[in-house]
């Protein structure tokens, strides 16, 4: 919520009860809408994994945020959103979500490697959270 309501996009903490009250309602309803929706492909009916569920409703939240939170913040902070605010927020959402799907596939190479070597798993997932972890922060 910091990096949503914070001085990244206006310059200015805005951390007012409305725009928390608004992004925590945003995520519940889109989380539900999400999981509950169904599409049907190659003639079967299919519902969304947790994992796409999470991706799909931050991308949601982070669309309806932005705008949201300028409109707000002109509202209170006159003229202090600019081109280098907007800028600098779009770089911070970028590597946060960066992050996550990097730390996902980490994840994921755990799993693969698990099935064929526990202990090149075990002793390989520290090592390289460790790697991801150094190289994006």
């Amino acid at each position: 919520l910091s990096v949503l309501n914070g001085p990244s996009l206006t310059g200015l903490w805005f951390t007012s009860t409305r725009s928390h009250i608004a992004h925590a309602v945003v995520v519940i309803v889109g989380t539900v809408l999400w999981s509950m929706t169904t599409f049907k492909f190659q003639g079967a009916w299919y519902t969304f994994s947790f994992f796409s569920v999470c991706v799909l409703q931050t991308v949601t939240a982070l669309i309806l945020a932005m705008p949201v939170h300028v409109l707000w913040a002109k509202k209170t902070c006159a003229d202090t959103v600019r081109l280098k605010n907007v800028i600098w927020h779009l770089w911070i959402l970028m590597g946060s979500l960066g992050t996550w799907i990097l730390m996902y596939m980490v994840a994921i190479l755990y799993v693969v490697t698990m099935a064929k070597n526990k202990l090149i798993a075990s002793l390989g997932l520290p090592i390289v959270a460790a790697c991801v972890e150094r190289g994006v922060v």
